[in-house]
This record gives structure tokens, sequence and C-alpha cells, in this order.
């Protein structure tokens, strides 16, 4: 089935923005011109992150350079979280796990736990990528936990607790268990419901819960949700019509109208192609395509698409392998210099 992690991007930054923003301006002092500056800078970035990925990176390195000589480490945790976010998602997995685990160990003395549950929900989503459902449930229940010891009457509770559950039932059928991957959409929806909050939008609630019920086989259930959403999609929500187009594909060629199948598979292209985004199921898109038309005899558009999604396939492949190896590597160089400072600690006079 099509990897479904497109629809909490913009949430996660949302998130990430609310936090680290409240945090400033609960502060009463001055700034100088270079703090006030680097503050900008960091707001940047997160405000670009998605048109302009590449220049985002840049300025939350710069950033974190600036905090780390200045020692300031809430902000250079700010820095190095929201990297990961966008290294995640733009493919850059390895840089994306090193900056966790450093995030981990910069906060490990913190009595602060909204950096924990930011990290933890990262690690989560990595191992997720890499098909480890079990270490990424692992990581992502222990975020959800976390913030449920939050203050409910913050907005933040409610975004981290909301995401918390949303993130466990995508990984619960990602792994095949549909039922429980319905009772936590179905506790999402109550929570939703019960802080009458809007920044979550049920819209993504209800996408899943009807890809749910097209992995359940339960075709007509999941069509009349789609066809509800739909528009809604068109007027609310343009950046994740990639995926939600690319759903409405795979449930028409369940349905065998390989007609609407190809137009909505096509839709989804365009919707990558125009905002840069759910770029790693393009791949399938394009195999997909080249299936349909193959099953109707058009062996030269078979072909196209089948050579498309080879060439994009196999970029990808070889980027995902390479960074695997380093993602484990960098994860043992991190439990190697806490078992160091533990030892070193141990040494000191009491």
């Amino acid at each position: 089935m099509l990897i479904y992690k497109h629809l909490k991007y913009h949430l996660i930054l949302a998130i990430l923005t609310i936090s680290n923003i409240n945090f400033v301006a609960q502060q009463t002092n001055s700034k100088i011109d270079s703090t006030d500056y680097y503050f900008k800078l960091l707001k940047s970035a997160n405000e670009n992150s998605i048109i302009n990925p590449d220049l985002s990176i840049a300025k939350f390195k710069r950033a974190y350079s600036y905090y780390q000589n200045i020692q300031d480490t809430t902000k250079q945790l700010w820095a190095l979280i929201s990297l990961s976010v966008v290294e995640k998602n733009t493919g850059r997995y390895s840089d994306s796990f090193d900056h966790l685990w450093e995030s981990l160990l910069l906060c490990r003395n913190s009595q602060k736990p909204l950096n924990y549950i930011k990290i933890n929900r990262g690690l989560g989503e990595l191992y997720e990528i890499y098909n480890k459902t079990d270490q990424a449930l692992k990581y992502t229940l222990t975020a959800l936990q976390l913030s449920k010891q939050l203050n409910r009457d913050s907005a933040i509770y409610f975004a981290l607790v909301t995401t918390g559950y949303f993130n466990t039932a995508t990984l619960y059928r990602k792994a095949g268990k549909y039922d429980l991957a319905l009772a936590y959409i179905d506790s999402c929806n109550i929570f939703a419901k019960e802080y009458d909050k809007t920044l979550f939008g049920r819209l993504y609630l209800m996408t899943e819960k009807g890809y749910i019920y097209l992995n359940q086989g339960r075709i007509a259930e999941a069509e009349a949700i789609f066809n509800k959403l739909e528009p809604q999609y068109q007027t609310k929500d343009k950046q994740h019509l990639a995926v939600f187009y690319s759903f409405a594909g795979e449930l028409f060629a369940i349905k065998n109208n390989t007609e609407k199948a190809i137009y909505y598979y096509k839709k989804s292209l365009e919707a990558i192609d125009s905002v840069n985004t759910s770029t790693d199921i393009k791949p399938e898109i394009l195999l997909r395509l080249s299936q349909l038309y193959e099953k109707q005899k058009n062996y030269p558009n078979a072909y196209a698409y089948l050579l498309q999604s080879k060439t994009i396939s196999d970029a990808l492949f070889n980027a995902k392998s390479g960074s695997n190896n380093e993602l484990f590597e960098i994860k043992n160089k991190y439990i190697e210099t806490i078992r160091t400072k533990d030892e070193y600690i141990k040494t000191l006079p009491h």
C-alpha cells in the first residue's frame, strides 16, 4: 500500500513553531541585535521549510552554530529538532537521525518533557521509514505517553496527544493490525471533538479511516469517505492532494475502473510536481500507471511509466541503502558517547 506519512508534516511544523515561539514569548530580557537576528533566522527557517528546504537547512545550521557558541541549549534543541524534520522530509535520513540523537544527548539532564516528546516522535517516524515497525511503535508510544503528562489546558497538549494517536494508528495500519488502527483513530477523533480544535483538521483523521477501510476491503465505506473529502482537500489543503489522489487511484484500481484509476494517479503526479511534495511515493504511482496501461494493452505508455518509475526508484534505493547503514552506526556512536560520559562522571570527586 502507498506510504502515508505526509499528512502529518504540516502539523509537525506547526507544533515545532508554536512550542518554541511560546518559549521565546515568555522571555522578558531585551535581546541584543545578533540574538534577535538568529531568532528571526530560526523563524524564517521554519516558515520556508516546505517552499525551500535547502535554504531552511542552511539557516537551521547557522542558527545552531550561533546558539552552540553562546551555550543556549534551548535554542540549540529548537534548531536541531527542526532541522531533523526537514532532513527527514527531503530524504536525508542519516542526517535526520544524527541530529535527533545529538538532541537527545543535549537534553539528557533537562527537566522539560517537550523536547523528549519531539525526539521520540521523530525517531519513531525514521524507524517507520525503514519498515522497523516494532522500534517505530516503541518511540511513538513513548512520545504519546509523555504528551499525556503535559498540562491539559495548553494548545501544545492537544496537538501532541492528537498527533500521537494518529501516528500510532498509521503504524498499526501499516502492520496490518486494522482493528487497533481504527481504535486509535476513534480515540483521536473523540479527543479532537472534546477539545473542539481545528489545528489537526479532522480531514486527516477521516482520510486515514477511509484508507484503513480500503485496506480491510470495505470498499463502499472507503469510497463514501473519499467522495465526501475530495472537495474539502481542493479548497482547504492543496498541499496534500498528492496523497489523497493516490488513495483515490488505488480505490478505483481495486474496483477495476481503470480509466478513473489512471485519472486520479495522474492527478497525484500533477500535485507532486506542482508543489514538490510527497516525492517518495512518485515511483509507486508511476509503477501503478504502468500496470494499468499494460492492462489496457497500451504498451508504449506502460513502458514509459515503468522506465520513469525504475529510474526514480533506483535513485531512492541507493540513497536509502546507504543511509540505512549510517543510521545504525549513528545510534551506536550515541550510545558509546553516553557510556563514556557516564564513566567519566563516576571518576569525579563528590
